[in-house]
């Protein structure tokens, strides 16, 4: 029980951080307007 706890604990950083990058990534492609306008 002990190593699916851990499986937990470790997957949803990696799910939060890879989606986080993602998200940075394909922001300035789905909306660039609005990425040019934070950028100014």
């Amino acid at each position: 029980m002990k190593s699916a706890a851990a499986d937990n604990a470790f997957m949803s950083p990696r799910l939060v951080l890879g989606v986080f990058l993602g998200v940075l990534l394909i922001a300035p492609l789905v909306l660039p307007p609005f990425y040019v306008t934070l950028l100014n």
